[in-house]
């Protein structure tokens, strides 16, 4: 466990940065800080500005746990894809941060309302990175089926990789194109999730 935090240490001091923000404009906020939205990305669900103080914390407890995991497994990963596994959670962590507080402050341009056109980008990353993971419990498909076979794994994870850059591209086409058309956009990410776990039913049967 001290090896994996030695490794992925710049990561997870990466979690200072969002928790500063947070302090050095707590006697700005209100008392209240959105921290969810909903599919038109108006705020539905609203925390204290103490607990919100708290939000990078807990998401650092969340990556330690995901070290703690690996590291109880054991398995061999491929480290690449792993170092960009373990800066998902703090950068996430630092975008929803400032557009919590951008919403809470009133400004008028938020991060939140970047996240159509951002996503898109992060689903053609992932859908290339996809077909490269290893056979592991932390990260990609873990289902039975992908998780009983190898060769099942690969096969699915290939497939994956596929669909995730397809509906990735297909995403900015339709906020381009057809912005209003939101059920589109949850259409295509319902695909991206169950069209790789369909197919690795099928193949296993």
């Amino acid at each position: 466990m001290k090896k994996l935090i030695k490794k992925h240490k710049a990561s997870l001091l990466f979690f200072i940065i969002p928790f500063m923000i947070i302090l050095i404009q707590f006697s700005n906020l209100p008392a209240k800080i959105p921290v969810h939205f909903d599919w038109k990305f108006e705020p539905d669900h609203y925390v204290s500005k103490t607990t919100f103080l708290m939000f990078p914390f807990f998401l650092f407890l969340l990556q330690l746990f995901l070290l703690y995991i690996e590291d109880k497994k054991g398995e061999p990963q491929n480290q690449t894809i792993m170092t960009w596994f373990y800066w998902l959670l703090p950068v996430l962590t630092l975008f929803v941060t400032l557009g919590s507080i951008q919403v809470a402050l009133n400004d008028t341009f938020t991060f939140i309302k970047l996240l159509p056109s951002l996503l898109p980008l992060l689903f053609i990353i992932i859908g290339n990175i996809l077909p490269q993971v290893p056979q592991n419990y932390t990260l990609g498909i873990k289902i039975p089926t992908t998780l009983s076979s190898a060769d099942n794994w690969y096969r699915t994870h290939r497939v994956a990789g596929r669909t995730w850059v397809i509906g990735g591209l297909l995403m900015i086409f339709s906020s381009l194109f057809f912005p209003t058309l939101l059920a589109l956009y949850f259409i295509l990410l319902a695909s991206m999730i169950f069209v790789p776990i369909i197919y690795s039913l099928y193949i296993a049967h």
